[in-house]
């Protein structure tokens, strides 16, 4: 009997030995994805060495790739300037910018411009220079959604020597491997389309429709014209030269200025549609400007031809602005399939909208009905007024930079749609924070509060109008909140502080959430037993330990607070808000209950204006508590107002009181706990990505999967959010030209499921074994035969001194029927396998066989598409082959 026993447990650890598999889940992708944003990073103030004592080798990684982005992204940006005379230059100029997305995609927009640029000293007001600058550009861009799935199709479509060029004759792949993960290819892929940016704009239909679908071509003209006077007098050039900053340049320049932009772009909606905007902004207003720094060319000596890369120094940078602006925004849906529609778009992208106003009914003076079989469908024509001032401050030393930027508009706009004509008045505030590390980047937070309230325009006595409020159930009134933050190197302090921070502004309990331990325990553990062993004295030991890093984290929040509400908040007893804004702002309940802030020598200086504070502003300083008291008066103030207004722009100007705040946070903190138990449609939701390295401990991993938990979670209120009104309406589709706004109605699979296996026991065992792939996919919609799966694998490790790729592919998948879910086409789950390596495996994986037969650690990256050009989310499996068997990462 024991025989049996034992030649059973052979046999068993004989065809383990032979074969082994992993599987890793992933969550079915949430069609109602956070917005894509601007990826952003924290700074760290700790040291390199003392943040790698707690992380390993991820503060290096960090630290090397911030630099890489600074010393290479910057070569594909390049000024051409003519000049022509000693106050005019002719000026051509190439941009790439490259927004990230929390979903893997990239949009890449390339821009071309070409113009005059004239200035001019016109002579002296009181010794101080007056100046005339003058300039016009003629403008193309083209913005492309791009991902590496996206990148090795078009790869595949093209030929032999547009891939070697697009590649830089194999240079931007030797880059990738020699340089940090950071290092993003897209920033200098595909030289010879970036070039030819001048001539992309589609000029005919066929142009259009061999566009990319989500591609954004634009095309026009801009220009401006200012006369201002540099009020950096001697007394302000003296003072510069006793604080001991007289190697810096100093100008304060005080401007009036005219500018305006007139712009048509087109966006490719699917196979047949194609949309087309046309937007003229015009702007007029007055700037005050105050900087104090200089740039200086660094590394310029490392190659004789190169300038060098730019290093700003700027302590003080202030900008000032107020302006009137007018903008119209018009759009079309253009069905290229019909001859109506094929003519008038043809018009159309020449400038001519005459054909496509005539046959969608929106000509003016026209009588007759519009063509419903032309294929033109109009969208909306909006005309906007407002005024907005806007107010940035900046501090940048090249190694780090601090900058605030607030916007406040208020206005009108007058919208037709398919429905008919309406009116808004508008009031927004906009806030946007950012500081940024060489270490590690930028760390951004965005909040936006709006209102608008609908209203209509009627005739008074003589020449007076008025505005009447047009307000009800299917057309409600309410003020709207939104904060985002994104953050690309979170670790578990800022993970913390990112989720009280969105307790603080949404009221929300959010407590299903994972409580993550700030140190990894056995990290911790080790540390200790360092520290016993170590001399106290020691500066480097003595330096602050970085919490575990996690990964990437993006959060939305979106708040409503409905007119009746606020104005329940407004009768409320003065108690009650002293109280709220005292907890939010730090203060004594007690003292603040009865009237407020103390209002001592600080509050009534604060009074004395904002001028007061100004020299406190200029250095990006909070004046503190003088200004607490005064917003907190303001807020009283509004409230009074909103209860007393009973025309729309005694509401608006009530909001404008309301609204028009430094401190974003604590004012929405004060208003939800005024409004605890009341009607707040509140919704948060999440992205969290964890980074996983090679030699992370047991408990750093489980503390990585705990973070991936939060990913895609949502929290609401009990309460429904609003149905989308008709402006809201407007406002989304015209995201869809911005960078990162469009969103693809095309649907993609969703992978549910991989496992990898493993097997030695056929006649490849003897180098390594084949790796097969098992993929669960649902959600096709096109017929079998047309999905296809995009494979990258690379070397894993921990310190990412580079990314070698040993293969990607694009392979075309047949389902293995016998593990087929039956249901409805959409909701079916589907099984394909797919040998990876050897003979009969995917093509060009020389360097992976070698990575198998040596036993090495791999990180493998898989994306989804049914139609080659909208591809899925990347989802990545990490593992590694030891022993012939293989290891979870």
């Amino acid at each position: 009997m024991r025989f049996w026993w034992l030649l059973f447990c052979l046999c068993s650890q004989l065809a383990l030995a032979q074969s082994s598999q992993l599987e890793k889940d992933f969550r079915q992708e949430n069609d109602d994805k956070i917005d894509a944003y601007e990826s952003i990073s924290r700074v760290i103030k700790n040291s390199t060495l003392a943040s790698s004592l707690a992380s390993g080798a991820d503060s290096i990684n960090r630290s090397v790739d911030s630099l890489m982005e600074s010393l290479f992204y910057s070569l594909m940006d390049q000024d051409i300037r003519l000049r022509a005379s000693d106050s005019m230059s002719l000026v051509s100029s190439y941009r790439r910018d490259v927004h990230p997305t929390n979903i893997g995609t990239y949009v890449v927009v390339d821009r071309f411009q070409l113009g005059p640029d004239f200035l001019r000293e016109l002579g002296r007001v009181r010794g101080l220079p007056l100046t005339f600058n003058g300039q016009s550009q003629l403008f193309v861009t083209n913005a492309t959604y791009r991902s590496e799935a996206s990148r090795k199709a078009e790869e595949q479509k093209a030929g032999f020597w547009t891939e070697l060029f697009a590649n830089w004759f194999g240079g931007l792949p030797f880059l990738t491997t020699i340089l940090p993960p950071s290092f993003n290819p897209l920033e200098l892929y595909d030289p010879v389309t970036y070039l030819s940016t001048p001539f992309l704009f589609p000029s005919t239909i066929e142009h259009a429709l061999e566009l990319p679908i989500g591609n954004i071509r634009s095309y026009g003209i801009s220009g401006g014209a200012s006369l201002g006077i540099d009020t950096a007098g001697r007394t302000a050039k003296s003072l510069q030269e006793s604080l001991g900053l007289s190697d810096l340049d100093l100008t304060i320049p005080l401007s009036v200025f005219r500018d305006g932009e007139h712009k048509i772009s087109v966006l490719r909606r699917n196979q047949s549609h194609v949309w087309l905007a046309l937007s003229e902004v015009r702007r007029i207003g007055t700037a005050l400007q105050t900087t104090l720094g200089k740039d200086y060319m660094v590394f310029q000596k490392m190659v004789k031809w190169w300038a060098g890369v730019p290093a700003p120094i700027t302590p003080v940078d202030f900008d000032l602005q107020r302006a009137r602006i007018f903008q119209i925004d018009e759009l079309y849906d253009f069905d290229l399939t019909r001859e109506g529609a094929r003519q008038a778009f043809t018009e159309a992208l020449h400038g001519d909208f005459k054909k496509a106003r005539a046959l969608t009914g929106q000509l003016q003076g026209q009588t007759s009905k519009p063509d419903k079989t032309s294929g033109v469908t109009f969208q909306f024509y909006r005309v906007t007024t407002r005024n907005e001032t806007g107010l940035k401050q900046e501090r940048s030393f090249y190694v780090s930079q601090s900058q605030r930027q607030k916007t406040f508009g208020v206005g009108e706009s007058l919208t037709t749609d398919r429905e008919g004509e309406f009116m808004n008045l508008e009031a927004e505030q906009f806030l946007h924070d950012r500081n940024w590390n060489l270490l590690v980047g930028a760390d951004t937070m965005e909040i936006r509060h709006k209102l608008s309230i609908p209203v209509r325009k009627e005739k008074g006595p003589g020449k007076s109008s008025r505005f009447v409020l047009t307000a009800n159930a299917a057309n409600p009134l309410y003020m709207t909140a939104s904060l985002r933050i994104i953050d690309n190197f979170v670790d578990v302090r800022d993970y913390n502080r990112t989720l009280e921070l969105l307790r603080r502004y949404t009221g929300l309990a959010i407590d299903d959430v994972p409580e993550i331990e700030l140190f990894a325990k056995d990290v911790e553990k080790r540390l200790m037993r360092e520290q016993a062993l170590v001399n106290p004295m020691d500066e480097v030991f003595a330096q602050p330990v970085s919490a575990t890093h996690l990964g990437k984290l993006s959060a939305t929040a979106h708040l409503y607070f409905a007119h009746d509400l606020m104005i329940a908040l407004a009768r409320k007893d003065e108690r009650a808000m002293w109280m709220a804004l005292a907890n939010a702002f730090g203060a004594s309940p007690k003292k603040w209950a009865r009237e407020g802030p103390d209002e001592s020598m600080y509050y009534y200086a604060n009074l004395a204006g904002s001028y007061a504070l100004m020299p406190l502003r200029l250095l990006n300083i909070e004046p503190g508590y003088p200004e607490v008291a005064a917003e907190a008066r303001r807020l009283r103030k509004g409230f009074d107002a909103l209860l007393k207004a009973k025309e729309p722009l005694d509401i608006l100007e009530a909001y404008q009181k309301i609204m028009d705040t430094q401190h974003p946070v604590e004012f929405m903190q004060a208003l939800g706990e005024m409004a605890k138990g009341l009607p707040v449609p509140i919704v948060v939701g999440f992205n969290a990505q964890s980074q996983e390295r090679g030699k992370d401990s047991e408990d750093v991993r489980t503390a990585k999967k705990q973070f991936e938990t939060l990913n895609d979670k949502v929290f609401e209120s009990p309460w429904p959010i609003p149905p989308l009104k008709r402006d809201q309406s407007v406002e989304e589709k015209l995201a869809n030209f911005l960078p990162g706004g469009y969103r693809d109605p095309r649907p993609t699979p969703k992978l549910l499921k991989t496992k990898v296996t493993l097997d030695r026991s056929g006649p490849f065992g003897r180098s390594g074994g084949e790796l097969r792939l098992q993929l669960s996919i649902r959600n096709m919609s096109i017929a079998h035969g047309n999905l296809q799966v995009y494979v990258r694998f690379e070397q894993h490790g921990a310190i990412n001194l580079g990314r070698f790729v040993l293969t990607e592919n694009i392979v075309r998948l047949s389902p293995d029927i016998s593990n087929t879910t039956l249901g409805p086409r959409r909701n079916r789950t589907e099984t394909f396998q797919l040998t990876l390596n050897g003979p009969g495996g995917l093509p060009d994986t020389k360097f992976l066989d070698e990575a198998i037969a040596n036993g090495d650690a791999f990180d493998m990256h898989i994306s989804l598409s049914e139609d080659g050009e909208s591809w899925s989310q990347e989802q990545t499996m990490s593992f590694a082959i030891e022993n012939g068997l293989l290891k979870n990462l």
